[in-house]
């Protein structure tokens, strides 16, 4: 991209795109400088920030932005599996390796080819695969899982994390030697509550992003955004996007309003962001006490003062937006740590990454 509108954003140039960056603040405009740069190498790079900041849409940039944007890009998500699981999904494996393996398996590292391997939360990795990693990435090739074959590496690596990956290194639980191999190349994705100024042009993406189901066209009120930029966003990005989707969802007419917001920013400001403290998962009569499915509709205009939404006699919430919010919530509560979410719950970690997926939102 050129001009003005370079240091504004950085969007996928593939058939395919993964999402989009907006910023106008210095922060971002340092960060799309570097993502440019990085993207015309193939050193690997190793993309820090916190949950939902956007590191796997960095990623996505830098694939698309350079020479291999023709070519495959396959992310593996470390979190979400067991180590059996990353090992088969990076490694590929050949039938009867081990349980499950009924059939042959290409593993990312094969199918991507000469594109890019994404390798989301790294620091999940546990240290007997690390070690298994490592020397592929030192011989540029590894055997399948069960198999005898070599293969060759030849796509690109990039990694992100949202833990301190020197802190996991200097606690053992990540290998030093690794993290040199990863980490040729490092990129920070800000806070959003470093970059505040950029939540107006957030807001109104994701306003064209998610439009109502009547196509009515949605401005933001005054109100509306002094309360989003009034927020510290734990969840940064990605839990400002969930915040503006349930409102619309929520709302009616052609304006979003505070009270659209209410039920959502009450609860992050219960949320410190910082994470020496969480408070608990509200409970499921909080919960239903709590949305605006149970607001009455008035028809006024304007914005009406924000606060909890009147309870309608008689009005019940169906099984299924009852298991949205607590899920959404826990997730919101753990500071978009889906594990630690998904044990706040009392559910498997796989249920909550499959919710998520269903309600269209990426953590």
């Amino acid at each position: 991209m050129e001009g003005s509108a370079a240091h504004r954003q950085v969007e996928s140039n593939s058939e395919h795109p993964a999402g989009v960056l907006l910023g106008s603040s210095p922060l971002m405009q340092r960060l799309f400088d570097r993502i440019r740069l990085v993207s015309q190498h193939r050193h690997t790079v190793l993309i820090s920030g916190e949950n939902g900041s956007g590191k796997s849409t960095v990623a996505r940039a830098i694939h698309d932005l350079g020479p291999l944007a023709g070519q495959a890009f396959l992310p593996l998500d470390c979190g979400s599996l067991t180590q059996q699981g990353i090992a088969s999904e990076m490694f590929g494996h050949v039938r009867g390796a081990g349980p499950g393996a009924a059939a042959n398996k290409v593993g990312v590292l094969e199918a991507a080819r000469h594109g890019t391997v994404l390798l989301d939360e790294v620091a999940a990795i546990p240290l007997d695969l690390q070690f298994k990693f490592l020397q592929a990435l030192q011989d540029r090739q590894f055997q399948p899982l069960g198999g005898h074959r070599s293969v060759r590496i030849t796509a690109r690596i990039l990694s992100t994390s949202s833990r301190n990956m020197a802190s996991a290194v200097r606690d053992g639980a990540f290998r030093q030697d690794l993290y040199f191999r990863l980490n040729v190349v490092i990129l920070r994705v800000p806070p959003l509550r470093e970059r505040k100024n950029d939540i107006p042009e957030l807001v109104n993406y994701f306003v064209e992003k998610h439009p109502r189901a009547e196509q009515t066209r949605v401005t933001v009120s005054e109100e509306a955004m002094r309360l989003l930029l009034g927020q510290e966003w734990p969840g940064n990005v990605a839990e400002l996007e969930m915040c503006v989707q349930n409102a619309l969802e929520r709302g009616v007419g052609p304006v979003l309003r505070s009270a659209d917001l209410a039920v959502d920013l009450q609860r992050i400001s219960l949320v410190p962001w910082r994470k020496s403290s969480v408070p608990p998962t509200p409970l499921p009569g909080e919960i239903l006490n709590s949305d605006s499915p149970l607001q009455s509709e008035t028809g006024e205009t304007g914005d009406p003062p924000p606060g909890p939404p009147a309870i309608v006699p008689g009005r019940t919430i169906p099984l299924a937006e009852i298991e949205k919010r607590a899920i959404l919530h826990a997730v919101v509560v753990s500071h978009g740590d889906k594990i630690l979410a998904a044990q706040r719950l009392g559910i498997g970690k796989t249920t909550v990454y499959r919710k998520l997926k269903e309600y269209g939102i990426e953590i």
